[in-house]
């Protein structure tokens, strides 16, 4: 993953705090099992996982989304749980 488009997505993020459950619900979901145990101690995907995700969005895996797409994809998804609930 690029810092730099991690970076965007979380200055966004910022100026949306009603995101802010949903993006770390995300997080912890998307992330590898046991992220707990391995060095960097993050809750990041694995790189397959990454990269197949991408690879099936863009039809690249070197085309990352813009970051504001991604913000638009936690609105929807939070706008989604709302209708379930």
């Amino acid at each position: 993953m690029k810092v730099k488009w991690i970076l965007n997505i979380f200055l966004l993020l910022i100026r949306r705090p009603a995101l802010w459950p949903i993006a770390i619900k995300q997080i912890f979901r998307i992330a590898k099992n046991g992220w707990f145990y391995t060095f960097p101690f993050l809750p990041l995907p694995s790189k397959d996982f990454f990269d197949f995700r991408i690879l099936t969005y863009q039809g690249n895996e070197s085309d990352l989304p813009d970051a504001e797409v991604v913000i638009a994809w936690l609105s929807w998804a939070t706008d989604l749980k709302k209708m379930k609930t």
